[in-house]
């Protein structure tokens, strides 16, 4: 019981990490596909238009790819 109880915070802050990367994608996405500039130029042009949007796919790939999908599920008894 010790134990699991000690992992709840850890698991509040990666669930706090996935949370604001997934909300920082999706609103730099929302931002990305409303710019009409988007449907006329190359896909590569677009994302170096969009940095923001590119910089946090990039993060929240990086996440996934460290294990945030197993770090988030808390440990049950």
């Amino acid at each position: 019981m010790e134990i699991v109880s000690l992992e709840r915070p850890a698991t509040r802050r990666w669930r706090v990490i996935l949370c604001m990367s997934s909300l920082l994608t999706s609103a730099s996405a929302f931002y990305w596909l409303n710019d009409p500039k988007t449907a006329h130029i190359s896909l590569i042009d677009s994302l170096v238009t969009h940095y923001l949007f590119t910089i946090n796919c990039l993060i929240l790939l990086a996440l996934f790819a460290m294990g945030i999908h197993k770090r988030v599920v808390a440990t049950s008894m």
